[in-house]
């Protein structure tokens, strides 16, 4: 009677298999556009804001670019030590308190070589609109900054404004 050769695998090496597998599968996803990386990471990110907010912070951070992320940590560090509350929003979402997003979609609005433009529209509360900059490193779409709009400072803006308030 034949057998199962998957039965006499160990737990660990078919646990190997399975990351490897999902591995390969998000791999294909690195090939996409900004639009369509945007898009899943707002859509990622607005299951952790329905309630699984675990790796929330890790979330949102592996999806930006090494200098972007490196700037957030130094406001978050240098607003600690002067026990302040530094970013007191939540720069995703351009917002404070939250929910689940919803009629999440992204478009390219401009795109040259390893840059590009994504207007990226939810509801949460209301209609929000979010124009990123992203910037392809290592052949994955990051985000490199976050314009809100005509009447806000963008991200970069706002990190510059609270690095002169902290030296």
């Amino acid at each position: 009677m034949p057998t199962c050769r998957l039965a006499a695998l160990p737990l660990r090496l078919l646990a190997a298999l399975a990351m490897l597998v999902a591995g390969l599968a998000g791999a294909a996803a690195a090939d996409d556009g900004p639009d369509a990386v945007a898009k899943a990471f707002y859509a990622g990110y607005s299951k952790r804001l329905d309630g699984d907010y675990e790796g929330l912070d890790a979330y949102r951070r592996a999806a930006l670019t090494p200098d972007l992320a490196k700037k957030i940590a130094a406001i978050d560090a240098a607003a600690e030590k002067a026990g302040d509350a530094g970013l007191d929003f939540d720069y995703v979402i351009n917002g404070q308190d939250s929910q689940a997003l919803t009629k999440i979609a992204a478009k390219t609005v401009s795109q040259t070589g390893d840059a590009a433009k994504v207007k990226v529209s939810f509801v949460m509360f209301g209609p929000t609109t979010i124009t990123l900059t992203m910037k392809k490193l290592g052949g994955r779409w990051k985000i490199d900054d976050f314009d809100y709009g005509a009447d806000q400072e963008t991200l970069r803006e706002t990190l510059a404004i609270l690095a002169k308030e902290y030296q």
